[in-house]
């Protein structure tokens, strides 16, 4: 049977200006200033399925400024001016994302906090925003070829790629869908767990030339901050801190063939989340410096 598909492609262009630390691994979170750019959403409708930031305007397309000025009660949109890196291992409270901040120590050590609540506006330290899927009968949402993470800026006609890509994420989280396509209930979804939720690193098999001296080759596995704590070691890991991160995750540096989520029938609640993990052994001082991500996620529905 012939793919029905819909396409929703996020264009991000992140620029950053960023100062080094006094760490030469992970964590640069020191003077980090990341630079958010425009967003451009683009949807081929089929299927009767179709895309809004307030499961109430229903459209093909969504700009920059629909996404940032989504404006139904108890939205959270976060769309902050500079980013900094954080961690997570895809675990939930109230439908969103632990979200963890990491400070690193002179000693090597670090220091973790909670991400501040996420809240409309610039704020935050990672992007983080609601979509709504509207379909008459279920589809599963697959990412399409073309999709992934790749340096955004440009000096003269060169490519300035300094690795900042090969630690970003993006993770979608289900809330759920509301069958009798209200407004008001599609909205207040907030029922997402590691059992509908997907966590995508792009470039996991690409490695800046650092963290190919420090030994990094192929795939690297780590583990996500998923408590508050200082001083943490971080070549011993202690597992009240680090977790794996959960399941339906996939760090294949390529478009994953496995299924995101599925929509419908009814409005679908998907919160969309897009960060720099400080627990990629690649989020380090090189990377840091210049170097600016676009984000592309072409969806396609089978």
């Amino acid at each position: 049977m012939k793919n029905k598909r819909i396409m929703l492609a996020f264009l991000m262009l992140l620029v950053t200006a960023v100062a080094l630390t006094t760490a030469s691994y992970a964590w640069f979170t020191a003077n980090t200033r990341v630079q958010l750019g425009n967003i451009d959403v683009n949807v081929q409708a089929s299927n009767g399925i179709q895309v809004s930031t307030d499961a109430t305007n229903w459209k093909a397309s969504l700009t920059t400024t629909e996404l940032k000025g989504a404006a139904f009660v108890g939205n959270t949109n976060q769309f902050p001016n500079t980013l900094s890196p954080v961690s997570t291992i895809g675990s939930q409270t109230t439908g969103k994302f632990d979200m963890f901040v990491g400070e690193l120590n002179e000693d090597a050590t670090l220091d973790a906090t909670a991400a501040p609540a996420e809240v409309s506006g610039t704020n935050g330290q990672y992007i983080a925003f609601d979509l709504f899927f509207k379909a008459a009968t279920a589809q599963d949402i697959y990412l399409n070829d073309g999709s992934g993470i790749d340096a955004a800026l440009v000096v003269g006609t060169v490519l300035k790629d300094t690795g900042l890509k090969y630690s970003a994420r993006v993770g979608f989280l289900v809330q759920g869908t509301d069958a009798t396509n209200t407004p008001a209930t599609a909205q207040a979804l907030a029922t997402g767990t590691s059992t509908n939720q997907y966590i995508w690193e792009p470039n996991a098999d690409e490695h800046t030339a650092t963290a190919t001296g420090l030994g990094a080759s192929g795939i690297v596995s780590y583990s996500g901050l998923k408590a508050i704590g200082t001083n943490l070691n971080l070549t011993t890991l202690p597992p009240t801190n680090f977790a794996t991160v959960l399941s339906n995750t996939s760090t294949v540096g390529t478009v994953p063939s496995t299924k995101l989520f599925t929509v419908g029938p009814g409005i679908t609640k998907v919160r969309t989340y897009i960060w720099i993990e400080g627990q990629d052994i690649d989020c380090e001082n090189s990377a840091s410096l210049g170097s600016g991500i676009r984000t592309v996620l072409d969806f396609i529905v089978k």
